[in-house]
């Protein structure tokens, strides 16, 4: 028997299969719009932040349309009202569900994507080109290699599949070209994408652009960090998977609040932790009166690690974007174990670590200025075919489709 938590869980999930089926005939009335062959629409974090990749190529063509450069006509669209009034001088950045963000996404011929057709409306995305700019290498399995697509009965995974099937829009992970990092990695997101691997292309992440030459906004909270001998960041991944917070991952392995905090005092060093958005509340109260310890709640953390001297991360991708950077990275897979067995990995956590590995707060901050490991250069190469440019080139690849 189901408890009351299942049956409204159930109840909600056939709702919205009915709902889904029933849009079919308006997904099917957006293919006859006509498209405009050159226009295309950004979204990212579905729909309701300015991060990521497409971030990053929408900002290279605003610069790119300041030199009079007029090839693509290109829009942001956003589900967050919030977003969109911050950036109401921007006449291409547009609120998505008003009447001319419906009409901007109908009548466009590309949408760029970073995480699924959520970032945008994926009921209102047929006759489109899709590219897939991602989020970065995964080290965790995703999609269709991740255990969410093969739970439950066979009767159900293959209901999932005839749907995914039939209203496409259903199935997140589509696209029609997927842009990679390094041909190291396409196996990975063949498999994972279940796409064919010459749709696949090795053009760079246009997010590390930031290391080089592609500046983003400043904000009060960047200027922040200036002024200290050694800026360190902490990116942990979010554990959404269990109860297990980023106050735990502090807790559990040692982390001194008073001790860590009169260390970074007495050596003008910062630490600045970035959490996962459901977290900053309670990271928030349980570092109060850290003067040396700053939370970064900003989406985009790109922005941030251009200040940043070391990072530690754990499973986030973002290390091998930051290896670019030829700085120190340290890392801490406190829970490697019950992480690999939950999430399943991609890669071998000591294979591709190309810093200390440390399984408690003292190990970290003992670390701290280490050589890199032997094989940091064979590892950033791996991951990175490129090191910047990379705007560039998805902006020429977006010029020919």
């Amino acid at each position: 028997m189901l408890n009351r938590k299942e049956k409204v869980v159930l109840k909600k999930n056939y709702k919205k299969t009915i709902l889904n089926i029933i849009s079919f005939p308006l997904y099917v009335i957006t293919f006859l719009v006509p498209k405009k062959k050159n226009m295309i629409v950004f979204g990212s974090s579905k729909g309701y932040h300015f991060s990521d990749n497409s971030k990053y190529m929408y900002l290279y063509m605003k610069e790119l349309e300041r030199k009079n450069s007029k090839d693509l006509e290109f829009y942001w669209l956003t589900k967050s009202k919030i977003l969109s009034n911050e950036y109401i001088d921007d006449e291409r950045f547009i609120y998505m569900y008003s009447l001319k963000g419906i009409y901007t996404l109908l009548r466009a011929k590309i949408a760029v994507l970073t995480h699924s057709l959520e970032d945008l409306c994926p009921i209102l995305m047929g006759g489109k080109k899709i590219v897939q700019l991602w989020h970065g290498t995964p080290l965790k399995k995703i999609g269709h290699d991740a255990d969410s697509w093969s739970e439950g009965s066979t009767v159900k995974i293959r209901l999932k599949r005839i749907l995914n099937y039939f209203l496409p829009y259903l199935n997140y992970m589509k696209c029609d070209y997927l842009v990679v990092s390094s041909n190291k990695v396409v196996s990975t997101f063949v498999s994972a994408f279940k796409i064919p691997e010459e749709k696949i292309i090795v053009l760079g992440q246009p997010r590390n652009d930031t290391f080089d030459s592609l500046c983003t906004q400043s904000n009060e909270l960047l200027r922040k960090v200036q002024g200290y001998k050694k800026v360190i960041a902490w990116l942990p991944t979010h554990r959404g998977y269990s109860k297990y917070t980023i106050v735990d991952l502090m807790k559990n392995y040692k982390f001194d609040e008073k001790k860590i905090n009169q260390f970074l005092t007495e050596n003008n060093y910062l630490l600045v932790i970035k959490p996962h958005f459901v977290e900053k509340g309670k990271l928030g109260e349980y570092l109060k009166g850290s003067s040396n310890i700053l939370i970064y709640d900003e989406a985009d953390p790109y922005p941030l690690l251009t200040k940043v001297d070391i990072l530690i991360t754990d499973y986030s991708s973002i290390f091998f974007d930051y290896m670019l950077t030829n700085n120190q990275i340290i890392f801490t897979p406190f829970d490697y174990q019950s992480y690999k067995e939950y999430t399943g990995l991609y890669y071998e956590y000591p294979e591709i670590a190309s810093g200390p590995i440390c399984y408690d707060w003292e190990q970290v901050f003992s670390s701290l200025g280490k050589e890199k490991n032997n094989n940091y250069e064979i590892i950033k190469r791996f991951f990175n075919e490129y090191d910047f440019g990379n705007c560039e080139r998805v902006y020429k690849f977006l010029k020919k489709l």
